[in-house]
């Protein structure tokens, strides 16, 4: 990870801690969440997914937050819950960057190696932060 991605990511991370987990969720679900993101996008690019799908990827994820929230609310999504899909969003698309700034995998092994070093990092970076 470059030192610039990791610092935005960092500042992500704390957003989103900010506007997404109620005080009585478990601090670890978050981190979770990224860690799938992470995880989806690291496999999509050792596996010649074009960074577009995946970040079409990201926009049906966000589209899907969206209209699980609508739901929930029975209306119209209020500012909170817009910032909350917003800083999930950003986070996620800095992920895929990153992921796609990783070395390709010319072996399952290597492969497997830089889905396992990513997604670890990733998560690490998040528990990190909360900690904080």
């Amino acid at each position: 990870m470059k030192l610039t991605n990791t610092l935005v990511l960092s500042i992500l991370f704390g957003l989103s801690i900010l506007t997404t987990i109620p005080a009585q969720a478990d601090e670890t679900q978050e981190c979770i969440m990224f860690l799938r993101i992470a995880e989806d996008a690291i496999k999509n690019r050792q596996n010649d997914v074009s960074i577009i799908d995946s970040f079409r990827g990201v926009d049906n994820m966000s589209n899907g937050l969206v209209d699980i929230l609508d739901k929930k609310n029975g209306k119209d999504l209020n500012e909170r819950a817009m910032n909350t899909i917003m800083t999930i969003d950003a986070t996620a698309r800095l992920i895929v960057e990153m992921a796609y700034e990783e070395p390709y995998g010319y072996s399952q092994q290597m492969k497997n190696r830089y889905i396992a070093e990513f997604t670890n990092n990733i998560y690490s970076a998040c528990m990190k932060d909360k900690r904080q």
